[in-house]
């Protein structure tokens, strides 16, 4: 089965989702999707979005050039859960359910008949330290930096196991807020094949 890898491990702290799980019920804010980007050869059509927020809830969306099964990775501090979606679907909607206030990261992925993580010459990556917005006092600042530092660790082995490189590698990357355009990303090991 072609595996279309499209792991966007965004150190995704959904603070706009968290205040709105945290919010009383009402009419359901939606995010609005981005403009499309299409691949040549094949990827996202409509890279992954949020929208249909509740209080306990958010769909996980995105559209890809081929069909394939949807499945979002998702959780508090790291991806420990999983949703699917359809099955031989282009655009992708996985309900994630259950959800409380937190700092939550997802990664996406659409399971096609290649199998192969394609990096179109469109494409630009960026591997970057976790980020979020905070506030409080002195020890909820504290708090968040040691969970900040959680995200990085975390998100540095998950790029080590797939890239090949040292987590130090990775870490100075991160702490450097790499890009990575096109064909480099398969030297880099973020991806299989390019059509550059």
């Amino acid at each position: 089965m072609q595996r279309v890898i499209v792991t966007c491990v965004c150190g995704l702290f959904l603070l706009g989702a968290a205040i709105l799980v945290g919010q009383p019920s009402s009419p359901a804010p939606t995010v609005a999707a981005p403009d499309p980007v299409i691949p040549e050869k094949s990827g996202f059509v409509l890279f992954p979005y949020l929208q249909y927020a509740t209080t306990d809830c958010i769909v996980v969306c995105w559209e890809t050039a081929e069909q394939g099964t949807s499945t979002v990775r998702y959780g508090v501090g790291k991806p420990s859960l999983t949703a699917e979606g359809e099955k031989n679907a282009t655009f992708h909607e996985v309900k994630l359910t259950g959800l409380k206030p937190g700092p939550y990261v997802y990664e996406v992925e659409t399971i096609t008949a290649a199998g192969k993580v394609v990096s179109p010459k469109s494409a630009i990556w960026m591997i970057h330290n976790a980020w979020s917005v905070a506030q409080g006092n002195s020890k909820d600042m504290m708090d968040q930096a040691k969970m900040l530092e959680e995200h990085d660790a975390m998100l540095a082995e998950i790029y080590s196991e797939h890239t090949g490189k040292s987590t130090e590698e990775i870490r100075t990357d991160m702490a450097a807020e790499t890009w990575i355009r096109g064909s480099a990303a398969v030297e880099y090991g973020l991806a299989d094949e390019s059509d550059d």
